[in-house]
Protein backbone atom coordinates (compact mmCIF):
# COMPACT_ATOMS: atom_id res chain seq x y z
CA UNK A 1 0.00 0.00 0.00
CA UNK A 2 0.85 3.45 -0.67
CA UNK A 3 0.46 6.16 2.00
CA UNK A 4 0.84 9.43 1.70
CA UNK A 5 1.74 12.13 4.86
CA UNK A 6 1.25 15.53 4.90
CA UNK A 7 2.72 17.88 7.42
CA UNK A 8 0.40 20.47 8.90
CA UNK A 9 1.07 24.36 8.23
CA UNK A 10 0.68 26.78 11.09
CA UNK A 11 -2.51 27.73 9.73
CA UNK A 12 -3.66 24.44 9.40
CA UNK A 13 -2.69 23.63 13.04
CA UNK A 14 -4.54 26.84 14.22
CA UNK A 15 -8.20 26.22 14.61
CA UNK A 16 -9.22 29.94 14.53
CA UNK A 17 -6.66 31.46 11.66
CA UNK A 18 -9.75 31.60 9.50
CA UNK A 19 -12.02 33.07 12.06
CA UNK A 20 -11.34 36.59 10.74
CA UNK A 21 -13.23 36.07 7.83
CA UNK A 22 -13.66 34.04 4.50
CA UNK A 23 -10.37 33.13 2.68
CA UNK A 24 -10.29 35.82 0.13
CA UNK A 25 -9.69 35.39 -3.51
CA UNK A 26 -6.41 35.32 -5.43
CA UNK A 27 -5.63 39.00 -7.75
CA UNK A 28 -5.78 36.16 -10.50
CA UNK A 29 -9.33 34.94 -9.70
CA UNK A 30 -10.46 38.78 -9.62
CA UNK A 31 -8.08 39.54 -12.91
CA UNK A 32 -10.24 36.61 -15.05
CA UNK A 33 -13.73 37.65 -13.52
CA UNK A 34 -12.78 41.33 -15.01
CA UNK A 35 -11.32 40.04 -18.42
CA UNK A 36 -14.26 37.70 -18.72
CA UNK A 37 -16.86 40.61 -17.82
CA UNK A 38 -15.30 43.39 -19.73
CA UNK A 39 -15.04 40.36 -22.54
CA UNK A 40 -19.03 39.96 -21.90
CA UNK A 41 -20.17 43.67 -22.33
CA UNK A 42 -18.70 43.90 -25.63
CA UNK A 43 -20.59 41.27 -27.46
CA UNK A 44 -23.87 42.29 -29.10
CA UNK A 45 -25.85 39.99 -26.88
CA UNK A 46 -24.38 40.59 -24.11
CA UNK A 47 -28.06 42.71 -22.78
CA UNK A 48 -30.40 39.90 -23.83
CA UNK A 49 -28.78 37.29 -21.80
CA UNK A 50 -28.33 39.43 -18.78
CA UNK A 51 -32.14 40.97 -18.77
CA UNK A 52 -33.01 36.67 -18.61
CA UNK A 53 -34.43 35.93 -15.50
CA UNK A 54 -31.95 34.65 -12.76
CA UNK A 55 -28.93 34.86 -15.14
CA UNK A 56 -26.77 37.39 -13.01
CA UNK A 57 -23.43 38.68 -13.34
CA UNK A 58 -22.06 34.35 -13.41
CA UNK A 59 -24.45 33.02 -15.31
CA UNK A 60 -24.88 35.04 -18.29
CA UNK A 61 -21.73 34.87 -19.81
CA UNK A 62 -21.94 31.29 -19.41
CA UNK A 63 -24.79 31.38 -21.26
CA UNK A 64 -23.92 33.35 -24.18
CA UNK A 65 -21.00 31.12 -24.61
CA UNK A 66 -22.68 28.18 -24.51
CA UNK A 67 -25.31 29.48 -27.20
CA UNK A 68 -22.08 31.12 -29.01
CA UNK A 69 -22.46 33.95 -31.74
CA UNK A 70 -23.43 31.99 -34.66
CA UNK A 71 -27.33 30.52 -33.67
CA UNK A 72 -27.93 29.89 -37.31
CA UNK A 73 -26.41 26.68 -36.83
CA UNK A 74 -29.34 25.30 -35.23
CA UNK A 75 -31.84 24.10 -37.42
CA UNK A 76 -34.84 24.68 -34.81
CA UNK A 77 -35.55 24.46 -31.10
CA UNK A 78 -35.08 20.73 -30.94
CA UNK A 79 -31.48 20.26 -32.45
CA UNK A 80 -30.20 23.24 -30.06
CA UNK A 81 -31.63 20.84 -27.12
CA UNK A 82 -29.99 17.99 -28.28
CA UNK A 83 -27.12 19.21 -29.05
CA UNK A 84 -26.79 20.96 -25.38
CA UNK A 85 -27.75 17.36 -23.51
CA UNK A 86 -31.21 18.74 -22.49
CA UNK A 87 -33.81 16.82 -24.69
CA UNK A 88 -34.32 13.27 -23.12
CA UNK A 89 -34.12 10.26 -25.48
CA UNK A 90 -37.16 7.82 -25.44
CA UNK A 91 -36.68 4.11 -25.60
CA UNK A 92 -38.84 1.52 -25.80
CA UNK A 93 -38.89 -2.30 -26.01
CA UNK A 94 -41.93 -4.90 -26.36
CA UNK A 95 -44.70 -2.66 -24.86
CA UNK A 96 -42.73 -0.48 -22.40
CA UNK A 97 -41.63 3.19 -23.19
CA UNK A 98 -39.45 5.05 -21.41
CA UNK A 99 -37.44 8.43 -21.17
CA UNK A 100 -33.97 9.59 -20.41
CA UNK A 101 -31.46 12.53 -20.46
CA UNK A 102 -28.85 12.23 -22.88
CA UNK A 103 -25.60 10.49 -21.63
CA UNK A 104 -23.29 11.40 -24.35
CA UNK A 105 -23.69 14.69 -24.49
CA UNK A 106 -21.44 17.87 -22.86
CA UNK A 107 -22.46 17.50 -19.47
CA UNK A 108 -20.80 20.92 -18.16
CA UNK A 109 -22.88 22.63 -20.87
CA UNK A 110 -26.34 20.80 -19.99
CA UNK A 111 -25.54 21.80 -16.19
CA UNK A 112 -25.37 25.44 -17.12
CA UNK A 113 -28.85 25.77 -18.22
CA UNK A 114 -29.89 23.45 -15.05
CA UNK A 115 -28.47 26.07 -13.03
CA UNK A 116 -29.91 28.96 -15.09
CA UNK A 117 -33.41 27.24 -14.42
CA UNK A 118 -33.37 27.05 -10.92
CA UNK A 119 -31.93 30.41 -10.21
CA UNK A 120 -34.82 31.45 -12.92
CA UNK A 121 -37.55 30.27 -10.84
CA UNK A 122 -36.54 32.68 -7.77
CA UNK A 123 -36.80 35.59 -10.49
CA UNK A 124 -39.31 34.90 -12.40
CA UNK A 125 -43.30 34.21 -11.63
CA UNK A 126 -43.35 31.83 -14.46
CA UNK A 127 -40.55 29.79 -14.03
CA UNK A 128 -41.89 29.60 -10.30
CA UNK A 129 -45.06 28.46 -11.27
CA UNK A 130 -44.20 25.68 -13.88
CA UNK A 131 -41.73 24.35 -11.10
CA UNK A 132 -44.86 24.03 -8.64
CA UNK A 133 -47.09 22.57 -11.19
CA UNK A 134 -44.74 20.18 -12.15
CA UNK A 135 -44.12 19.06 -8.77
CA UNK A 136 -47.73 19.21 -7.70
CA UNK A 137 -47.91 16.55 -10.31
CA UNK A 138 -45.57 14.65 -8.52
CA UNK A 139 -42.63 15.09 -9.83
CA UNK A 140 -39.14 14.96 -7.93
CA UNK A 141 -37.31 18.16 -7.98
CA UNK A 142 -35.02 16.76 -10.42
CA UNK A 143 -37.98 15.81 -12.91
CA UNK A 144 -39.46 19.26 -12.28
CA UNK A 145 -35.95 20.87 -12.95
CA UNK A 146 -35.71 19.09 -16.11
CA UNK A 147 -39.05 19.64 -17.31
CA UNK A 148 -38.20 23.49 -16.50
CA UNK A 149 -34.97 23.56 -18.61
CA UNK A 150 -36.68 22.01 -21.31
CA UNK A 151 -39.41 24.65 -21.35
CA UNK A 152 -37.05 27.61 -20.65
CA UNK A 153 -34.38 26.78 -23.08
CA UNK A 154 -36.83 27.00 -26.16
CA UNK A 155 -37.68 30.57 -25.46
CA UNK A 156 -33.82 31.39 -25.99
CA UNK A 157 -33.90 30.29 -29.41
Amino acid sequence: MNYSYHLLSGSELNPLSNFWGPPQPSSGCISASFKIDRCFTTLPDAAWFAALPGAGEHLAPRLLAAFGEDRSRFDNAQQMMCDFGIASVKESSGKKNWSHWRWSCPIFLRQRFVEWANQSRHHCAWAQGYYRMQRAKSNSHPAAMRALVFKGIRSCR
